[in-house]
């Protein structure tokens, strides 16, 4: 067979490939067949899986995922679904140059095998970048807008009177306004990397260990939840509400949340198949633990600090003591559920994928105690089906939601609701910003002792899946350091109003479920053309974003605000 030309690639065409898909060219001049394997590095410590069969003498054009780097590997035998690295090689190639829209060629001789790159792949980071400078234009041009408005406006205005400036009430006292911007953040986010994230995969979930964008939102949003539930708490505490009252109130929120999750699992599906746990559904529980154990051991926070350098400075922790101590004993039984309980044909303590990592050797072992125990509650109809780890590792069924993760989500929302109380406790901004700062260092330093500061590693991995320990100190230290920042720019230095993500922050329950509901729709989202670009994706993802905080302002605008 001659080799193919220059120009027969030329010749292809780029428009029939995915956002993160290339072309393969492999020609053989072998006289046998042969099989291909590869992998990913996406999938840590896993066999190679066959891809495809390679005839003798043959010439195909075949398109594969680019987003990761890849190993592939030509077998003389066929060894079924993977080859596990006692077969005997006819040559390995580890890939240079990998990525999206390349085109690559592999040819197979008698003896080796040669590769080379006949068309460099896209930088979807300059997509990024490209990205990124449309939306800082078009947030210019608002702001831009924004303050001519507001100037012509201020010139229309008479100027007040001396009478009228004695009869303007006083200023009250200023909402911490950088809560808000929080939370917007977090639900902008959410909506942004739910509608596809510009299929940049490092804004996606991580697969099984790790710690991508899309993985931040969730854990700040229960955080943050948890930061407002000493404020809430304090202010029905001055108006006399009851304690029973106050648990009434927590209870029916909590029983709206985990019903709204709960709705929106059944959109089209069966109710002998639905999934019963959700996003929502780990909010209603958490909260009502949490703000139920916040109200039930209620201490309340006095306006004079006491006496003494370390009883002031510990002062915010000393009047949580008893909860940190219930929160705590909590914690200890998801360690003790997750390294203690034997399930049959798993390891002790597993906390892998499952699926054909390990060489298949704990096919069915997704999640560990975790996954076993939610299936055990659940049951195996009603878990999510469609885990990150499924088409990676092909896994089995698992919940990221699950029964199991709730109980270190408690200690999630537990550590904001400390978060919450020191901003009652101390209301000088140095104070704040001090304590902020130390709590943010201190949980990221146990989170990274956890993983050993790696992705894969350490007793206790990032998992956003299993909810690990290290997951939730990482992500609240995070979370911590990120409200130090907008706090600092909002309510300390006035150099950023929050606009306009305050108002996403006002009403976060209406966008999440908007978007959930009605966020395929036009105008929200749009398409023209393949949309197969990272460019184009990441304009209309953020397109939908936008559209929800457009929305969110005609919402503040009409003093609506919708909470459950």
């Amino acid at each position: 067979m001659e080799q193919v030309s220059k120009q027969s690639f030329e010749d292809i065409n780029l428009g029939e490939l995915g956002v993160n898909q290339a072309f393969l060219n492999i020609t053989s001049y072998h006289s046998a067949k042969l099989w291909m394997y590869t992998l990913s590095e996406d999938c840590v410590r896993c066999p190679f899986t066959k891809f495809r069969e390679i005839a003798a003498s043959s010439q195909e054009l075949v398109k594969f995922g680019a987003s990761r780097s890849l190993e592939w590997k030509f077998l003389d035998e066929d060894h079924g679904r993977y080859a596990f690295g006692n077969e005997t090689i006819f040559c390995a190639i580890k890939p240079t140059n990998i990525g999206p829209r390349g085109v690559y060629n592999i040819d197979i001789h008698a003896g080796h095998c040669s590769y080379d790159v006949r068309l460099n792949p896209v930088n979807y980071n300059l997509s990024v970048l490209y990205a990124l400078l449309i939306l800082a234009a078009v947030l210019a041009a608002v702001y831009t807008s924004n303050y001519i408005y507001r100037r012509y406006k201020r010139t229309r205005q008479s100027v007040l009177t001396e009478s009228d400036e004695s009869e303007k009430p006083k200023p009250t006292k200023a909402r911490v306004r950088s809560l808000d911007v929080f939370r917007g953040v977090a639900i902008v986010v959410m909506i942004f990397v739910n509608s596809g994230g510009g299929s940049v995969w490092w804004m996606e979930h991580a697969t099984w260990n790790g710690l991508y964008v899309a993985d931040l939102v969730f854990p700040w949003f229960l955080w943050i939840m948890g930061v407002c539930i000493p404020i809430s708490i304090k202010s029905q505490m001055s108006r006399k509400t009851s304690k029973a009252r106050i648990l009434y109130t927590i209870l029916i929120r909590s029983i709206k949340l985990f019903f709204i999750g709960f709705c929106l699992n059944t959109r089209g599906g069966s109710f002998e198949e639905v999934r019963i746990m959700g996003v929502l559904q780990r909010f209603g529980i958490s909260y009502f633990i949490v703000a139920s154990i916040h109200v039930l051991v209620y201490v309340e926070p006095k306006d004079i600090l006491p006496e003494g350098k370390l009883k002031r400075a510990l002062y915010d922790i000393q009047i949580l003591a008893f909860q940190w101590f219930l929160i705590l004993c909590i914690t200890a039984m998801h360690v003790v559920i997750t390294f203690g309980l034997i399930v049959p044909d798993c390891p002790r303590g597993y906390l892998g994928p499952g699926g054909k990592q390990d060489n298949a050797t704990n096919p069915n072992c997704i999640g560990g105690a975790t996954g076993y125990v939610d299936e055990l509650i659940l049951g195996p109809k009603h878990i999510y089906r469609w885990p990150t780890a499924g088409s990676v590792y092909d896994a089995s069924a698992f919940d990221p939601e699950g029964m199991v993760g709730c109980l270190t989500t408690f200690l999630q929302v537990f550590i904001g609701l400390q978060c919450g109380v020191t901003l009652l406790v101390y209301t000088g901004w140095k104070d704040r910003v001090a304590r902020l700062l130390i709590w943010g260092i201190v949980l990221g330093i146990i989170g990274g002792a956890l993983c050993l500061f790696s992705q894969d590693g350490g007793v206790i991995p990032i998992n956003k899946n299993l909810w690990s320990l290290s997951f939730v100190f990482v992500t609240c230290a995070l979370a911590y350091l990120l409200l130090t920042l907008f706090y600092v720019l909002v309510d300390v230095l006035n150099w950023w109003s929050g606009t306009p993500l305050v108002y996403a922050g006002m009403n976060a329950i209406l966008l999440y479920v908007g978007h959930s509901v009605i966020g395929s729709m036009f105008p929200w989202r749009w398409s023209i053309g393949p949309m197969n670009t990272h460019l184009v994706l990441l304009v209309e993802n953020m397109w939908h974003a936008g559209m929800w905080v457009v929305v969110s302002y005609y919402f503040y605008c009409k003093k609506v605000f919708i909470s459950v």
